[in-house]
């Protein structure tokens, strides 16, 4: 089985992945919006995230992604207000979580994973998280630039 990180879409594919009492950690990357970078550099991401999840010590998890801005209550409630890329581990059935803050690449998400064993900043989850906001699946694509308005 290839371990891949899937697009955060929908709140029924959240509470699938990261149900509530749910005794496997779920791990959220929040990479920069496509409007902020390109899909090569989106490319780039993944593969850091892909790999260092692959290679961080067989942790039992659930691994999302999502664009930084789509989840804009969520990521206020997880205190991700210092930018993105960003990597959030969550444990719902313990009310705590885990912020990754050091630099995006393989080896330091990997590190992190593994140093969740015995986390040195836990945070208390709130109570209610905010509801997950529908998005659409990234086409793997650079965004297209917004049109400007016609002058009237």
């Amino acid at each position: 089985m290839t371990l891949e990180a899937e697009q955060l879409l929908t709140q029924a594919q959240f509470e699938e992945a990261c149900p509530k009492g749910g005794a496997q950690l779920c791990l959220i990357g929040f990479l920069p919006h496509i409007m902020d970078s390109s899909a090569k550099e989106r490319k780039k991401y993944l593969d850091d995230y892909n790999n260092g999840a692959r290679a961080g010590g067989g942790v039992p998890a659930t691994f999302l992604w999502s664009q930084g801005g789509d989840q804009f209550e969520l990521e206020e409630k997880l205190n991700l207000g210092f930018g993105f890329p960003a990597l959030v581990a969550i444990s719902r059935k313990k009310g705590i979580f885990v912020i990754h803050r050091g630099t995006f690449t393989e080896q330091s998400i990997r590190t992190f994973i593994t140093g969740l064993a015995s986390p040195k900043h836990i945070h208390d989850l709130p109570k209610e998280l905010p509801g997950i906001a529908k998005q659409t699946k990234w086409d793997g694509k650079d965004a297209d630039l917004p049109k400007e308005e016609e002058e009237l």
